[in-house]
């Protein structure tokens, strides 16, 4: 369920926006801009609703903070404002905003405007997630590529290999060459089946410190 962080010092308002939104998402509220940072960092919501007029910190300070902070910059930002001038409404778009809700607001105006931001979300991670899936493909396309040809020659070499030890009466250890020979079919059997299939997903492989490698597991009725 995406997460709302609705943001403004009057409870009341607070209240009414959650009450207008929780049966469609998950609500965090803050009534002060001081830890709207923290929440932020801490809880990723997938968009802001945002009162211009506060007491502490105003609405426009707060969201070029937030828009300076790298890890939540990209969160989306509504303001609510009671401000309708022209160079306010700019002003606000200026400083990052997606969109606007003046105050005091029409309960489905609002519904309808969140809705319109989420659903821009969900076709931006559809994008994202299309242009991974695309990148994965082509590197599988490009691996089997460029492997296929050294596979297919050690395993011809391996067995000229056999062939001329075995002719020159030469002793030596079959199975070392069985290893050999079992793991290069092995290499190219697993080559072809992942590049029959496109079902696959990405999971971590090893977390070290403040990295995550990642890597590509594939389904696994192919394996």
């Amino acid at each position: 369920m995406r997460k709302i962080l609705i943001v403004d010092d009057i409870p009341s308002n607070l209240k009414l926006m959650g009450d207008l939104l929780i049966n469609e998402f998950e609500i965090l509220a803050c009534n002060s801009a001081s830890n709207v940072i923290d929440v932020c960092k801490k809880n990723k919501p997938d968009l802001i609703l945002l009162d211009i007029m506060m007491p502490e910190i105003d609405g426009l300070t707060l969201c070029q903070i937030i828009k300076s902070s790298d890890d939540i910059s990209q969160i989306p930002i509504i303001f609510i404002t009671a401000k309708t001038e022209p160079e306010d409404i700019v002003k606000g778009f200026e400083f990052g905003a997606v969109d606007y809700i003046t105050k005091p607001f029409n309960p489905l105006e609002l519904q309808m405007r969140v809705r319109n931001q989420i659903a821009l979300l969900d076709q931006r991670d559809q994008i994202i997630e299309l242009e991974k899936y695309n990148s994965i493909l082509a590197m599988i396309v490009t691996a089997n590529h460029e492997l296929n040809q050294p596979l297919t020659t050690i395993q011809g070499y391996l067995h000229l290999l056999k062939d001329e030890l075995n002719d020159k009466g030469i002793a030596f250890n079959q199975k070392y060459l069985q290893k050999i020979e079992s793991s290069v079919d092995q290499m190219a059997s697993t080559l072809e089946k992942y590049s029959s299939t496109k079902e696959f997903e990405i999971t971590s492989y090893l977390k070290t410190g403040n990295s995550n490698i990642k890597m590509v597991k594939f389904s696994e009725k192919h394996r």
